[in-house]
């Protein structure tokens, strides 16, 4: 049996389905080895080159079976619409940022990170009428840059993130930019190149101890009681994220 996830991000038993974008195989043949079925995302054409098939740029999980996907994204709606998702479609106003990045803010338990220029006003309506505590940050890909370790703690290379959140008392390691591979542009982002598959278990597209500042991150993830789960044995890569989506029926 098995449940939606009731907040986005964040399981509370282990995760069994999840979206990604799966040009790059051998992840999700991974997460299949670890009981984790996959939702495959496509080239959005609304969207610019790499970033087009990126889970964090095409979709955006409200909790439960709400989400809200980009105008062209067909191939994913019509996945969600057979696990019996209810989906709203945003429009892209145009390819380059910042007007690719709508739905790219987090909901991360009470909080909601984002950049108010850039997030879909609606998005913004809806949490602050559920009573979320913005986080203001001038970085439109908010979710691209930021890794969720649990409901207080991120990892993200972005300052003026770091800064925000750390005043809103959220637990905050702020790491180099660099060190995780994508196509075209000159690094990725921390936040593309993982999601959580458990309340305790981050899985990384690649080895994490190959990143210059693992012992960081690792120290970081064993005060807050979480393992590192290595999908290959290459450096990172930013394939737009792991989005957790339905975990096993537990008792929480």
């Amino acid at each position: 049996m098995k449940r939606w996830l009731k907040q986005p991000h964040l399981p509370n038993n282990t995760v069994k389905l999840c979206v990604l974008d799966t040009e790059k195989e051998q992840f999700a043949k991974e997460l299949c080895k670890l009981g984790v079925r996959c939702l495959s995302t496509k080239d959005c054409p609304l969207l610019n080159k790499p970033v087009a098939s990126h889970a964090d740029m095409v979709l955006h999980h409200l909790g439960g079976n709400r989400f809200i996907l980009a105008e062209g994204e067909a191939y994913l709606t019509q996945q969600l619409k057979e696990e019996g998702a209810q989906i709203q479609i945003c429009p892209i106003e145009e390819k380059d940022y910042p007007h690719d990045v709508p739905l790219n803010g987090v909901k991360l338990g009470k909080y909601l990170i984002y950049n108010p220029k850039t997030l879909l006003p609606s998005l913004e309506t809806e949490y602050l009428n559920q009573g979320a505590v913005p986080i203001a940050v001038t970085q439109g890909y908010t979710k691209c840059s930021v890794a969720i370790v649990n409901k207080e703690a991120i990892i993200t290379a972005d300052d003026n993130i770091a800064a925000q959140c750390r005043l809103a008392g959220l637990d905050v390691l702020k790491i180099f930019p660099g060190h995780i591979g994508i196509n075209r542009y000159s690094y990725g982002f921390i936040g593309g190149c993982c999601g959580l598959i458990g309340p305790h278990e981050l899985a990384f597209t690649g080895n994490i101890a190959l990143h210059p500042q693992y012992d960081a991150i690792y120290s970081f993830l064993k005060n807050h009681h979480v393992d590192a789960v290595c999908l290959s044995k290459e450096p990172l890569w930013d394939i737009g994220g792991i989005l957790p989506l339905q975990e096993e029926l537990g008792n929480s």
